[in-house]
């Protein structure tokens, strides 16, 4: 085997690889790009380009996973239909970068154009994270009755493919959408089974994540020993891949609990822990707005009103940069009440007027969100109108293509009817492809070689000295071979193939596979292509 062949079948192992440990996959792909550095340009180094833009996703890296894109996309366009695989993980992973940088009409353009290549290739492994990438993204602008259908779809899929990773990927997105929905108990059912399914295949921070999910749903159901309990786990899972984002979520989700559990102590510990980690990565993570809030609350639980009052202004800093004018608005309120209930009408003042201006600024956010998701909906509305338009469109062009197939192969027989200096009936329209009604009847008594032989004789005025070229050039084939290239020549179909034969369809597909060994096919080579060429 070459060592193309070994570095494709290692690009499929980090893959899986990828959904255990994103950071080992990283590494590991950094080292293929490496060894294929003077192969620039190449298929397989654009599949390693994708495959370590996937992985960088996965590690959360997007200005990088944008920078590699920017570097693959025109070659990727450029190839034929061989590159469609690579497309489809070109346009998941832009679809995915975009929605998190917040460009939603090119993040929806791009799964709308992922999931269209999916169904064109009829790849159902393909359309299947196509569906996903779709509800993803129109989870994320928040367009819930749409995203919920179209990770039903993925889920309908995964589950016929026994795709266990897109399964609990997409039974995690559908609780995360009926959380936002307010509907907390369907959101942890879906939860409950997208663990379950990581379970079996060891994905540890998925596991975490799915763990994290599960903590803040009890949460809001004030279930807060529950919520500590996996918190407490999502957080070991965490740690154990390194997935520093995950851990201090989890830390942070902890300082809450024991905060509402009356553990004010424990609640600052896991509160500045999870500040801790978090400040290595970002300073404005949104982790950090939860661990700041449980920081507060202890704080006012041990009655230490004045680093009560530090913490919030610090929070509302970081709700001020991240501009979250909600989270500046509950700060002010909070700091309002502490000077009054002390006794310091000038800062109780001061306090009141700041309340004032993030609740117009707060009410004027939401207004501008409303606007926004309305502007993304009617988006939403026409791309799926093109879409059908387009799937018309689609349906249409095969209908026509299927009538001049039909129309090419009865011409044929016209022409070589002439050529023998008669003229050959047509035979009725339900014949396959114009084959007349004659010819479908020996091609059907046809069984032994010998019978094969004699009826080849007969088909070869419909395509002259095609038998005897295509025995010249390919040695070895047996009759029914022939006899099934010759079909193929006249632009059949497998499936027409195997009606006329009265055969199975896996027994003409079986006859294909040795038919394209003895003609020494590549893998991607066409079959119907090639005894084309030989007249």
């Amino acid at each position: 085997m070459g060592s193309d062949a070994l570095i494709a079948i290692r690009l499929e192992q980090i893959r899986r690889i990828r959904e255990k440990n994103p950071r080992q996959a990283l590494f590991l792909c950094e080292q293929i790009l490496h060894v294929l550095s003077k192969q620039r340009g190449t298929s397989l180094w654009l599949r390693a380009q994708m495959t370590y833009a996937q992985c960088l996703l996965y590690c959360g890296r997007i200005e990088d996973v944008l920078r590699v894109c920017s570097q693959s996309k025109g070659a990727i366009e450029q190839l034929d239909s061989t590159g469609n695989p690579l497309r489809c993980m070109l346009y998941a992973t832009l679809s995915y970068c975009l929605a998190f940088t917040g460009q939603f009409e090119g993040a929806l353009e791009y799964a709308q154009r992922l999931l269209n290549l999916s169904q064109r290739m009829s790849d159902p492994h393909h359309e299947c994270r196509a569906w996903l990438t779709m509800g993803t993204v129109h989870g994320m602008i928040e367009y819930y009755p749409v995203a919920l259908a179209c990770f039903t779809q993925a889920l309908s899929l995964a589950e016929k493919l026994g795709d266990v990773i897109v399964q609990a990927t997409a039974l995690d997105n559908m609780g995360v959408v009926y959380e936002a929905l307010g509907l907390v108990p369907h959101a942890l059912e879906n939860y409950h089974r997208a663990y379950e399914l990581r379970s079996t295949i060891g994905s540890t921070p998925a596991l975490a994540q799915t763990l994290l999910n599960m903590a803040v749903a009890h949460c809001r159901l004030g279930q807060y020993s529950q919520a500590l309990k996996l918190a407490r786990q999502g957080r070991d899972y965490a740690q154990q891949t390194g997935e520093i984002r995950v851990e201090s979520q989890c830390m942070a989700i902890m300082g809450w609990t024991y905060a509402e559990l009356g553990k004010a102590l424990r609640a600052i510990q896991c509160a500045q822990k999870s500040l801790e980690i978090q400040r290595k990565i970002s300073a404005s993570s949104p982790s950090n707005v939860t661990a700041l809030s449980a920081l507060i609350n202890a704080q006012l639980l041990l009655k230490q009103e004045k680093a009560a009052q530090a913490t919030l202004i610090e929070l509302m800093k970081l709700a001020e940069q991240r501009d979250q004018p909600s989270v500046a608005l509950q700060c002010t309120d909070t700091l309002y009440r502490i000077s009054k209930d002390a006794g310091d009408t000038s800062q109780a003042l001061y306090w009141s007027e700041q309340r004032h201006h993030w609740l117009s600024l707060a009410v004027q956010r939401h207004q501008q969100e409303q606007s926004t998701r309305q502007a993304l909906q009617e988006l939403v509305t026409r791309l799926t109108q093109e879409n059908a338009a387009y799937q018309q469109q689609l349906a249409e062009m095969k209908q026509v293509i299927e009538q001049q197939r039909g129309e090419i192969a009865r011409l044929t027989l016209a022409a070589a009817s002439h050529r023998r200096g008669g003229v050959q009936k047509h035979g009725n329209p339900n014949s396959i492809n114009g084959i007349s009604n004659e010819i479908a009847f020996e091609i059907e008594q046809a069984t032994s070689p010998s019978e094969i032989e004699l009826l080849l004789k007969k088909v070869d005025w419909i395509i002259p000295g095609f038998v005897q070229a295509l025995r010249a050039q390919v040695a070895g084939l047996t009759p029914m071979e022939v006899l099934i290239c010759t079909l193929l020549r006249m632009q059949l179909r497998s499936k027409e193939i195997a009606q006329l034969l009265n055969v199975s369809l896996s027994t003409v597909n079986h006859h294909r596979e040795h038919i394209r060994h003895k003609c020494k096919l590549q893998r991607r080579e066409s079959l119907v292509l090639f005894l084309c060429s030989l007249g």
